[in-house]
């Protein structure tokens, strides 16, 4: 960190300025985070750290880890497959023949009252 001379005119220099020098920038790579635990935390802090935010750096307790479901049996997996594949389609279908109904409902008034 510090102040460094302009590329363009070597007269000026920046304002206080952070850099940060990474060997690989695999370290934030989606499929690799799970394998180093500490990546996550590591790039967070760098980004904070650049952006001059150290109070962030304090601030964040908070462990990042993924969430694995619990086990189920075997009987109940084709339940929870089943019914999360249908229930949805079932509420699109139902909503559909409610709108469906309603309409069809207006046009007889509406058809009724003209005649």
């Amino acid at each position: 960190s510090g102040n460094f001379p302009s590329v363009f005119d070597p007269s000026r220099e920046s304002v206080s300025t952070r850099v940060a020098v990474v060997g690989d920038g695999d370290f934030v790579n989606e499929s690799l985070l799970g394998r180093i635990p500490g990546n996550i935390e590591l790039g967070l802090n760098l980004v904070d750290w650049l952006v001059q935010e150290s109070d962030l750096l304090e601030i964040r307790a908070k462990k990042i880890e993924p969430r694995a479901l619990r086990e189920v049996s075997e009987e109940v997996r084709p339940w929870i497959k089943y019914t999360n594949m249908l229930v949805p389609a079932l509420v699109v279908v139902g909503f559909g023949l409610f709108r469906w109904r309603r309409r069809r409902g207006r046009e007889f008034i509406v058809l009724g009252k003209d005649r």
